[in-house]
């Protein structure tokens, strides 16, 4: 399953970086190995029956992501970003955390060396 899922993903920003200028089905499938007849099925099945994702330019042999493939691509992308958003977000607080354990260390040996020093 999980290589159906990222073959999905990576038709699916595939099709979004080239929807300017259209694609036909055969550079998809060139593309992506999906020359033999499981995977044409599998296209099908996934990107055209259950949900429409990518269709047609009318009057020529092109086609581009739908609404819903172009929504569908951008909340993937915004996902992955926010993703690295939050790995870089608890790295930070991983640091700061370990900085702030350092110094409360620091100041307690500070401390306690004066406390001593004022003892003798």
């Amino acid at each position: 399953m999980k290589i159906e899922e990222s073959r999905y993903v990576k038709i699916l920003l595939w099709a979004y970086e080239n929807q300017s200028a259209g694609f036909t089905e055969k550079e998809l499938f060139t593309a992506f190995n999906l020359d033999n007849d499981e995977g044409r099925k599998w296209y099908l099945k996934v990107f055209r029956e259950h949900t429409l994702l990518i269709d047609h330019i009318m009057y020529t042999d092109k086609s581009t992501l739908t609404a819903e493939g172009m929504s569908a691509a951008v909340n993937y992308l915004n996902l992955k970003e926010a993703q690295e958003s939050g790995r870089r977000a608890q790295l930070t607080a991983n640091w700061a955390i370990g900085i702030s354990v350092v110094v409360g260390i620091v100041q307690i040996v500070l401390a306690l060396i004066q406390i001593c020093l004022n003892l003798s």
